[in-house]
């Protein structure tokens, strides 16, 4: 049995991972630290299972550190690094939420924690795990779409955003699947906002990321925050050398078609993500291996993020020389 301290996140977060958690047999949350004394968090997780609710990660690392194996962190971004790397310095094993770390430097300090305490380290970069495009790589890596040649990702968001912080979470999770997908990093990047996004001194609400990869394959990462009030949309479109694929989520539904009227299935993938984002995260432990999301991917997409930021900003492509990336004016 693996035990899990919950760090952050708010009420919400944990009853969807109290969701998530009863399908294993082989973890518990039996601890949890609310984000700023979420009072309504604490109800949620004692009622799945009757765990130790403690006010302050210090109270919890003092008093109850023998209570846990591992900790989901999903505290605030501006806290994200120091709390993961007081809880691997304690001898526990990390699961992040995405991004890591609100810049590349803090991502560097949180891997280096972790190794040196010798615990596992795995970024939550769910949209892995989510079984529409979990589908599409499967056909990648069958053969059957060939070799990668676009990929066109769309993220349409409710309009939330006041500050450019708030919108790296979907960036660094949309640009992860890129890097996912092609398997490498890409050579040359160019960022464009339009009006709406909060960059610096201007408001934009479209942000598009333009990737080309070395095996000269591209791909096209737009997101867009026009919708008045929604859950959000996204979809995925793969084209290949011999195929094509395309994975969507219509407000946790997949549509079928089979002449008259279409019929609306509800996949539940959100669910379904966090329960192989924590099955990868499990096993990483018990077979003592690295996780399919290594941190040290983790951290690519969050430096390539931070570039296309500078790129959108800036205005003016980057590209890749070496292990560097530097502005190609």
């Amino acid at each position: 049995m693996i035990r899990l301290a919950l760090i952050g996140g708010g009420w919400q977060a944990a009853h969807q991972l109290a969701q998530a958690i009863l399908r294993f047999r082989e973890l518990s949350i039996t601890a949890i630290v609310p984000e700023h004394g979420d009072t309504e968090g604490e109800e949620i997780v004692r009622a799945s299972d009757g765990s130790i609710v403690v006010s302050t990660l210090d109270t919890l690392l003092a008093e109850y550190s023998d209570t846990f194996d591992a900790a989901i962190v999903r505290s605030h971004l501006s806290r994200r690094v120091s709390v993961a790397c007081l809880v691997a310095r304690a001898g526990k094993h990390v699961l992040v939420q995405s991004p890591m770390a609100s810049s590349s430097e803090e991502a560097t300090r949180l891997l280096n924690a972790c190794n040196s305490a010798g615990v596992k380290l795995m970024v939550g970069c769910s949209w892995r795990f989510r079984p529409s495009i979990v589908a599409v790589k499967r056909a990648l890596e069958s053969g059957k779409l060939g070799r990668p040649i676009f990929l066109r990702i769309h993220a349409w968001m409710p309009q939330v955003v006041s500050t450019s912080t708030t919108f790296l979470p979907e960036l660094v999770e949309l640009l992860d699947l890129s890097l996912w997908i092609y398997g490498e990093l890409p050579n040359e990047i160019f960022g464009m906002a339009g009006p709406g996004y909060d960059m610096p001194g201007k408001q934009t609400s479209d942000l598009h990321s333009h990737l080309a990869f070395p095996s000269e394959g591209m791909a096209l990462v737009s997101l867009t925050h026009s919708l008045c009030s929604s859950s959000g949309y996204n979809c995925l479109t793969l084209i290949g050398s011999s195929g094509a694929a395309y994975a969507d989520d219509h407000n946790q539904s997949q549509l079928l078609y089979k002449g008259g009227q279409p019929a609306a299935i509800k996949t539940g993938e959100e669910l379904q993500e966090l329960i192989g984002l924590l099955r990868e995260f499990t096993e990483s432990i018990v077979q003592d291996r690295l996780s399919s999301l290594t941190s040290t991917e983790g951290k690519d997409a969050l430096v390539l993020a931070e570039w296309v930021l500078k790129s959108a900003t800036e205005r003016h492509p980057i590209r890749r020389i070496g292990d560097l990336y530097e502005p190609r004016l």
